[in-house]
């Protein structure tokens, strides 16, 4: 996908939403950024933007995946401040 959008100038954005604390320490969460940084490098039409602290404490989670709503609210304050800020620089919206 990153190829073919590199080949008609489309500009590709990989995120991710904070996972629970004891995630962080998982391998597959280890090779899966580590695989992205590597196409990042090889494509300047892709980047990867990972919130300021990628897990969250167990607290701000109804269960592994869903926030509870100070979860919610820290996630929604977190991408506006720091993660659309980025994407923005990264592929500003078309002139009309």
């Amino acid at each position: 996908i990153v190829q073919k959008a590199a080949e008609r100038g489309v500009r590709i954005v990989f995120t991710d939403v904070p996972a629970v604390e004891p995630m962080r320490g998982v391998h597959y969460h280890q090779v899966y950024f580590e695989k992205l940084r590597e196409l990042e490098k090889r494509y300047a039409n892709m980047k990867v933007i990972r919130f300021p602290d990628p897990y969250y404490p167990v607290k701000l989670f109804i269960e592994q995946v869903h926030y509870e709503c100070e979860g919610a609210e820290r996630l929604s304050n977190e991408f506006y401040s720091h993660v659309m800020p980025q994407i923005l620089r990264f592929a500003p919206p078309e002139k009309q």
